[in-house]
């Protein structure tokens, strides 16, 4: 998992996407407590799992009032220097 790049744009600086593999979300349900780097790491392991080495256009979004809902997606991509 720690190999999975992670970038919130469209590409990684350096990197060219050689293989688009589709998209990739995690989502989970809290209670007063935001996480995003578990909510990032769990998207990369999904990422991981499909063959990604980076995981591009990644969004963070949290919501709610007494729980709150935690979801994390981007596209998985394979990537080469």
């Amino acid at each position: 998992m720690g190999n999975v790049l992670v970038s919130t744009s469209d590409g990684v600086p350096g990197k060219e996407i050689v293989e688009v593999l589709g998209n990739v979300s995690v989502k989970r349900s809290v209670w007063f407590k935001n996480d995003k780097e578990k909510m990032v790491r769990k998207l990369q392991g999904e990422a991981e799992g499909m063959g990604a080495n980076a995981v591009v256009n990644m969004v963070y979004e949290s919501a709610g009032v007494f729980g709150t809902t935690e979801r994390c997606s981007g596209l998985a991509v394979k990537v080469r220097e």
